[in-house]
């Protein structure tokens, strides 16, 4: 690793700069939509002082998500505390801007891990590493798509989720690793990305739900021979019938749970939960195709006129937009493990 060090060094400058020559001529622009009800209309965010109990009336005057978001309404008032008010946008934009900049950084520094394991599994070239994780991140930061998470201020809150649910794959990769090549300290770091770094996720965006979710399918895809997996060949039948069942119905609990606190915000919608996922699978291939294929007048503030799919056929487009889905999601998951096989 240490040859790479200065092509790293030269690597994290140029995607700096990367990611402030793109975003800097838009700090300038101003509040808009969510901006006002979330930030600019809270008084609780207009801290005059930073004492403990105004942090804390800031941290939790969001009525949003179950946690209400603490992490990221504390960096709103802080920033309206050291901007002197909210006359002037620009500051918080600037944040918003260093937190991407910091977020493709970690995306580099995981992309890096995950190919120093590729790379055990004979799957990449360990030279090319360096340069496919430079370029990944290079494109994830200077992408049209991240213009509102950037530039739209109260996307904060995806972004620090963002920011510790990377900064959580990074530890679980190094602790991985460390596991793998017999050194102490590797359950530690596990630990510490799943559990703290997941919970100020959760406590920034519920986004960072999906953390040991990430985990799990970097276990399954490149950690498949090692401990703990290796002992699932060992057990017995029907310890694997009791362990299978026991993960299904925690699943079945948590999604039941989930449906059951989601479901009241749609009283107040046009359309209900079913729509909505049905809706989903056509809205991702969408997105899709403006990160392979950008189109920059696609790239505004108001995506209304997406048509609902109020059935697996209506429109058309819904059912084969579903099953393209799992069959992308299961094609990719058998190329990996068959990587890992031959290895």
């Amino acid at each position: 690793m240490r040859r790479y060090r200065g092509v790293t060094l030269t690597v994290v400058s140029l995607l700096l700069a990367a990611s402030t020559l793109v975003f800097l001529p838009g700090i300038s622009g101003p509040f808009i939509f969510d901006d006002f009800t979330n930030v600019l209309n809270n008084d609780f965010i207009k801290l005059r002082t930073l004492d403990w109990q105004s942090i804390y009336h800031a941290a939790y005057s969001l009525k949003s998500g179950p946690l209400q978001r603490p992490i990221a309404m504390v960096s709103f008032a802080l920033n309206h505390y050291f901007a002197g008010g909210f006359s002037d946008p620009t500051p918080f934009k600037l944040t918003n801007l260093a937190i991407h900049a910091i977020n493709g950084l970690l995306l580099f520094w995981l992309m890096r891990l995950l190919l120093v394991r590729a790379a055990q599994l004979r799957i990449i070239d360990p030279d090319h590493s360096v340069w496919v994780a430079a370029i990944v991140a290079l494109l994830w930061l200077i992408h049209p798509i991240q213009l509102t998470s950037v530039l739209y201020v109260v996307q904060r809150m995806a972004e620090l989720s963002a920011l510790f649910t990377l900064l959580g794959l990074v530890l679980y990769m190094l602790g991985r690793l460390r596991l793998v090549a017999g050194l102490p300290g590797g359950a530690g770091l596990i630990g510490v990305g799943l559990i703290g770094c997941g919970s100020l996720g959760m406590l920034s965006k519920e986004n960072a739900v999906l953390l040991p979710i990430f985990m799990l399918a970097m276990e399954l895809t490149l950690f498949a021979k090692e401990w703990p997996w290796s002992l699932w060949a060992g057990l017995p039948r029907r310890t694997k019938v009791i362990l299978t069942a026991c993960g299904i119905a925690f699943a079945a609990i948590a999604t039941t749970w989930v449906i059951d606190y989601a479901l009241p915000a749609y009283r107040y919608r046009s359309f209900n939960m079913l729509e909505r996922v049905l809706t989903e699978g056509r809205v991702l291939w969408y997105y899709l195709g403006l990160i392979f294929i950008p189109r920059i007048s696609a790239f505004g503030l108001y995506h209304d006129d997406i048509a609902l799919s109020t059935t697996l056929f209506d429109p058309w487009t819904t059912l084969p937009s579903l099953l393209g889905i799992f069959a992308r999601s299961e094609e990719h998951t058998s190329e990996l493990q068959s990587h890992v096989r031959i290895s």
